[in-house]
């Protein structure tokens, strides 16, 4: 005999996230499971003879591997206490880089950090437009205290030269489009814009529209009912 439905169940669920996580939390979960489109700019850069990286005095670019994670996992706060899980998932695919900065002769403190990735899903949504070995750019970060400092500048540098290196063809970027700093950065470092996607949420049934070079009408695709953002 299945459980009996209890109405208050999901009343009980929003309690609690409101006492662990509050009232923004709960209304974001709301809106997942609701009504919603995030809408999102599709912009490619090709590697090209991406020059190498200058020394600074201030922060070291590297690649890192998995016996890295435990003390990367210590200083990445936007990961909010999934980083350790979230960074060995970035090895598990062969070829992916992940690639942090720190500050000269220490390894406490990530000043950025982004992942090269070759099985992300938001690259199953270029179809035909994806060549073998693209990759995309994901979990961009630098801490508040170091942006607007030329950190993330630099770092795409290092990011370049180290993706021509491992014989990446292509970089891809999907970009919230009410993200006007991360647009401009990639516009300085000579991506193109190539479409739009929009991910929409309709009552539970998750799926994307997408749109790219000088497509009249959008493709309609299905997405997996956990995929939240690209």
């Amino acid at each position: 005999m299945g459980a009996t439905w209890n109405p208050f169940r999901p009343l009980g669920r929003a309690m609690a996230l409101l006492r662990s996580e509050g009232l923004r939390a709960v209304w974001r979960r709301l809106k997942r499971s609701v009504w919603v489109t995030t809408r999102y700019v599709v912009v490619v850069k090709r590697m090209g003879d991406a020059p190498a990286p200058e020394s600074y005095p201030d922060v070291k670019f590297h690649l890192v591997s998995p016996a890295d994670i435990e003390w990367i996992a210590r200083d990445m706060p936007q990961m909010k206490g999934h980083a350790e899980e979230l960074l060995r998932e970035q090895f598990e695919e062969d070829g992916d880089l992940t690639i942090i900065g720190t500050p000269p002769g220490q390894r406490g403190q990530v000043l950025f950090a982004v992942w090269l990735s070759h099985g992300d899903f938001a690259l199953t949504l270029l179809g035909d437009h994806r060549e073998p070995g693209d990759v995309s750019s994901r979990r961009g970060w630098v801490p508040e205290s170091h942006r607007r400092l030329g950190v993330a500048t630099r770092g795409f540098v290092f990011m370049h030269h180290a993706a021509r290196q491992a014989g990446i063809p292509r970089i891809w970027g999907f970009i919230r489009e009410e993200n006007v700093a991360s647009r401009k950065l990639h516009e300085r470092h000579g991506y193109t814009l190539r479409g739009r996607i929009r991910l929409i949420m309709r009552f539970g049934r998750r799926f994307a529209k997408v749109r790219l070079d000088d497509a009249r009408r959008w493709r309609v695709l299905r997405i997996p009912r956990d995929l939240h953002g690209l």
